[in-house]
């Protein structure tokens, strides 16, 4: 979405008169996609979607695979080793593993780094980004082992309750999201492991003040004072948003973080580790349109069996030369 913010920038105040010089305080390629092609400062970062697995332990044991998060991540080093751990989970219980495909799909697109569906110069390269290849193989490999239940719907909110599937991606700000639909019952049943094939990122937001602002500076102030590091650290101990302060990065409260509905798991260690092995990438004007309009439709259709892979891959090359124009 900020992408599609940078289009017009003009709709956006300059923050950098209104804010003190924060410019060395936080991952430096997250301050730096906060700013618009003439250089304006228009968004103060928050959050990094760092990248984890969130798994029911309970499902885990009952279905004879370990439960311990680091025996958990030892089983899948590379995203083969978790279509091993899905086909083993879904030959013991007969019920799926991952909720769907496309969440496969965004935890290895933004592990790639680099170009996805645009490249430099803002071209869409979708039928031969080797990201969105990549992203496209492995996704299509696990339809075996998918719930089919699409991310936000109500299928999938309903799907943590009922035991639906027992593993999903989850960037740091998905945790709260998970509690929220699991409910108080399965408090302690849920607990968090690494991602296959090492970090990756999922997300993030940036906090901006719109033109039509009446309060220019009182907004700009606010957002100043949401995005430091102390309320960096706060709002994660609420919901999981990582920060992106530097010295949020390092705060004592932060790393000996532990998250009691995720069975304890020291989510401040492992989503705070993870963030040095986040690749930046190029998104591109209309990255959020391609990927929910073009990408993920394409999934969709061939994991419920309404296209081949063949057919679905040709009606995302051509979706996404509509959705990504601009």
């Amino acid at each position: 979405i900020l992408n599609e913010f940078k289009a017009n920038p003009r709709n956006w105040v300059d923050l950098t008169p209104l804010v003190d010089d924060h410019s060395t305080e936080y991952l430096p390629w997250k301050w730096e996609l906060g700013k618009a092609p003439d250089g304006r400062l228009i968004g103060l970062p928050t959050d990094v979607g760092s990248l984890a697995v969130c798994y029911r332990k309970d499902l885990f044991g009952a279905a004879g695979l370990p439960t311990e998060r680091d025996e958990v991540s030892a089983l899948w080093p590379e995203w083969s080793g978790f279509h091993a751990a899905g086909q083993k989970y879904k030959q013991a219980t007969g019920k799926n593993f991952i909720d769907s495909i496309t969440a496969v799909s965004n935890g290895v697109l933004f592990q790639q780094g680099s170009d996805l569906f645009y490249d430099k110069e803002n071209n869409i390269i979708a039928d031969s980004s080797p990201a969105v290849k990549a992203a496209w193989e492995t996704a299509t490999s696990m339809a075996d082992i998918s719930a089919k239940t699409a991310t936000w719907s109500p299928e999938w909110s309903g799907g943590f309750k009922q035991g639906t599937f027992a593993a999903t991606f989850c960037p740091s700000w998905m945790l709260g999201i998970v509690a929220d639909n699991s409910g108080e019952a399965n408090k302690g049943k849920w607990d968090v492991a690494a991602v296959p094939g090492g970090g990756g990122n999922w997300g993030g937001s940036w906090l901006a003040v719109p033109e039509q602002s009446a309060h220019q500076k009182e907004a700009a102030k606010l957002a100043e004072f949401l995005t430091n590091a102390t309320s960096q650290v706060e709002a994660f101990k609420l919901k999981g948003p990582l920060p992106t302060s530097l010295e949020a990065l390092q705060n004592e409260a932060f790393l000996s973080y532990t998250n009691e509905y995720f069975s304890n798991a020291p989510t401040g260690k492992i989503f705070g580790e993870s963030v040095s092995k986040i690749e930046p990438v190029h998104l591109g004007p209309k990255h959020q349109a391609v990927k929910e309009n073009a990408l993920e439709p394409a999934l969709r259709s061939f994991e419920n069996g309404q296209a081949s892979k063949d057919k679905a891959w040709e009606q995302f090359v051509k979706d996404a030369g509509v959705q990504g124009a601009f």
